[in-house]
């Protein structure tokens, strides 16, 4: 069995019967009903209840290959959509992936370095979840991100790029706004765990660094908290301005929501109570090795680091 005999089965179940799949396949009918047999024989399966005529009505078996056959098409299919993606991206083209956040307030930034520094370069930011990121690097999507990482996958380089923090962006209706206090470390108000927990808090789903890390925090304090989860950040952003809960996930220093929020109601989390969090450069095993790397790496060195 190949691709092209997952192909023709599916049209086959897809037109009804063998005589339209050929056409639509613009291939001989007798090489069809070839292709079937030759598959039935190998799994010593029927596909097709022949009983019912003309009509190609599938039968259990053909069920199950028939499912098998689809998973393996769209494996196949975006396996190919990679390789022309690979085949049309630029030398000089770095693809380079940013969680919303950090996209907002660093972007322009960065953008800027490469059109005065970028020695032929071109940036191609990609924003979204650190989740989604960390899987496109993986799949070949993307070149490089900048991550919240918790999980190493293997065939991946991780560089640590910059400390990352709780930060919290407060309900309008907060108690926790009449708690805040000022620790020498930070330059914003901060809120102590203890307090935290007392109100819901919003997060990403299940799985990505927002929600993991209030996970590790509850584990370090031995106490739960009231989530909501919302895959959106400005949506996240819009529950904790009508009041429904704190708007808890992990920044840099310079990647905090200012310029799309009320400034006035982001904290972080006491130094004290907050766990060691990085944000990391992540690519495939070799590309931090050529010069597009080197490229961005002096880019987030001079002008993005530097603040974060």
């Amino acid at each position: 069995m190949d691709i092209e005999d997952i192909r023709r089965i599916a049209a086959v179940v897809e037109c009804g019967s063998i005589n339209k799949a050929a056409e639509q396949l613009h291939i001989a009918q007798p090489a069809l009903s070839r292709t079937i047999r030759k598959v039935e024989a190998e799994y010593h399966i029927s596909l097709f209840d022949r009983s019912k005529g003309k009509q190609s009505e599938v039968t259990e078996a053909g069920e199950l290959y028939l499912n098998m056959a689809k998973e393996i098409l769209l494996v196949h299919n975006a396996f190919l959509a990679q390789l022309e993606r690979r085949r049309q991206r630029d030398e000089k083209r770095i693809l380079f992936g940013l969680a919303p956040q950090q996209a907002i307030a660093i972007s322009s930034k960065i953008l800027q370095w490469f059109y005065k520094n970028g020695a032929g370069y071109m940036i191609d930011i990609r924003s979204a979840s650190s989740r989604r990121l960390h899987e496109d690097v993986m799949r070949g999507e993307i070149d490089v991100a900048c991550l919240s990482v918790t999980r190493f996958k293997q065939g991946l380089h991780y560089e640590k790029s910059s400390r990352a923090f709780t930060s919290i962006y407060l309900s309008k209706q907060s108690a926790l706004l009449s708690k805040t206090y000022q620790v020498s470390e930070y330059n914003i108000p901060v809120v102590c765990m203890k307090d935290l927990i007392q109100e819901p808090v919003i997060a990403n789903r299940e799985g990505s660094a927002s929600y993991n890390n209030i996970r590790l925090l509850c584990e370090k304090f031995n106490c739960d908290v009231t989530m909501i989860l919302e895959d959106n950040m400005y949506q996240r952003m819009h529950l904790a301005d009508e009041g429904e809960g704190n708007y808890v996930f992990t920044a840099t220093g310079s990647d905090l929501l200012y310029s799309c929020a009320d400034s006035g109601r982001f904290v972080r989390l006491d130094p004290k109570d907050d766990i060691e969090q990085w944000k990391y450069l992540v690519c495939r095993n070799g590309f931090e090795k050529t010069e597009g790397y080197e490229a961005l790496r002096n880019c987030l060195t001079q002008c993005i680091w530097t603040i974060m």
